[in-house]
């Protein structure tokens, strides 16, 4: 399953600019300024392997990303 999400994360952030690029900075701000947000920790914490944590918060940051 981690295979699987680094694929799309990797798909999804090969064609960031600069700009974008920077914004991975912000990366743990972004999670810990949504770490009270019901929906956003249900779908973090909805396995309890590490890797698939990690994988699962890559690709709500690139969601956030896109809505910002």
């Amino acid at each position: 399953m981690l295979f699987e999400f680094d694929i799309e994360f990797e798909r999804r952030t090969g064609n960031l600019n600069e700009v974008e690029l920077e914004s991975w900075s912000k990366y743990d701000d972004i999670l810990e300024a949504n770490k009270n947000d019901v929906t956003f920790n249900k779908r973090l914490h909805s396995d309890d392997n590490d890797n698939v944590k990690e994988g699962i918060a890559r690709l709500i940051f690139l969601e956030l990303l896109a809505m910002n």
